[in-house]
């Protein structure tokens, strides 16, 4: 196995040991999670009647009880991933307001994602629109194996029929490489630590009108202070779940490169998708699903869109194209016609 990238399926194959390694980190730090935050919560509880022995031996006490209760905990847990697991492409999909088309809904549509879908010998996946002008488009798989495809009309709009293929690839890219539920599983893991600390500062903001400021400081302190293995182990795997991510997107633009034998194209998707890319009714942290999330900084899960241009045109031998940024294609290479560009036609009438 080479270390390096040098071609596209030695890049596809280190990104998934990558990917393998770190998803096997969630395993690890929510157990080490779990432990701490227990440890923590003991002290809490038994401060008073500590503060009064000289050697206590908390870590020992700890143990034994977290050894009895350490298997209600992860039977718990793996109820709860379950049910995360079965349901979460239904949230998803109420969450975007997204509707299910059929052939007859966008002909054209659906058969660029059948034509996709018999060149890689996979069943075609459910298409679904979001009406939105925000120019995005994701993939994800149910617990049954059913693959779905969602775009939204702004991507078809403004984008040209080749461009519009290559954001297909891209999420067929992501599906045919189980990222979809790669993604899922970070997904859950993530939120699986996040939920508490979220909901205390949920509540401390409840509470915000009814408390002085210095109660409402001492509250959050408080709850930052017990709940403290829960940040960290928070942290940890929201910063395991972008390294996942952007290894899973940067193979997802090559993989699509290689399907459509059209790397310009994708490129040139991805300029035009970069400023309009903000779903509005979302939030931000559903985003990350997203073929691109407008969000930067530290907690950034797409790439930057020079780094993707860059790492497509070195293992493409393709330059980079040149053209206006966020800039809608021509009107007649789009991959839909514009409805509020359309004339209607009205037959002349003298006036009598």
């Amino acid at each position: 196995m080479s270390l390096g990238d040098i071609g596209i399926a030695t890049s596809r194959w280190n990104a998934r040991n990558k990917s393998i390694a770190l998803m096997a980190l969630y395993p690890v730090i929510v157990t080490y999670t779990a432990y701490w935050q227990f440890y923590f919560l003991y002290i809490f509880f038994n401060h008073k009647e500590l503060a009064h022995e000289v050697h206590p031996d908390i870590a020992g006490r700890v143990n034994n009880i977290y050894i009895f209760i350490f298997p209600v905990i992860a039977l718990g847990l793996l109820l709860w991933f379950l049910k995360c697991l079965r349901n979460q492409d239904d949230i998803i999909r109420k969450l975007f307001r997204a509707h299910y088309i059929e052939r007859k809904d966008n002909p054209d549509l659906f058969n660029m994602v059948e034509t996709l879908a018999i060149q890689l010998g996979r069943p075609t996946p459910e298409i679904y629109v979001i009406e939105t002008f925000a120019r995005n488009s994701f993939a994800s798989t149910l617990a049954d194996g059913t693959d779905r495809i969602y775009v939204t009309t702004g991507l078809m709009d403004n984008l040209s029929k080749d461009e519009v293929e290559a954001v297909l690839a891209h999420e067929f890219a992501h599906i045919v490489s189980e990222d979809t539920r790669w993604i899922g599983l970070s997904i859950i893991f993530t939120n699986l630590l996040g939920a508490l600390p979220v909901a205390m500062v949920d509540q401390v903001n409840t509470f915000s009108q009814d408390y002085k400021r210095e109660d409402l400081v001492h509250m959050f302190l408080i709850y930052f202070i017990v709940l403290f293995p829960l940040w960290a182990g928070y942290f940890c795997v929201s910063l395991v779940r972008l390294f996942i991510m952007f290894e899973r997107e940067h193979q997802a633009d090559l993989l699509a490169a290689e399907i459509t034998k059209n790397p310009d194209a994708l490129m040139r998707a991805l300029f035009r998708i970069r400023k309009h890319a903000r779903i509005p009714h979302i939030p931000s942290d559903v985003m990350f699903l997203c073929i691109d999330n407008p969000r930067g900084g530290f907690f950034a899960t797409h790439p930057r869109l020079f780094s993707r241009l860059r790492k497509i045109a070195s293992m493409t031998n393709t330059p980079i194209p040149m053209i206006s940024e966020a800039s809608s294609a021509p009107i007649h290479k789009r991959f839909s016609k514009n409805k509020l560009l359309e004339r209607t036609f009205r037959p002349f009438k003298p006036k009598m």
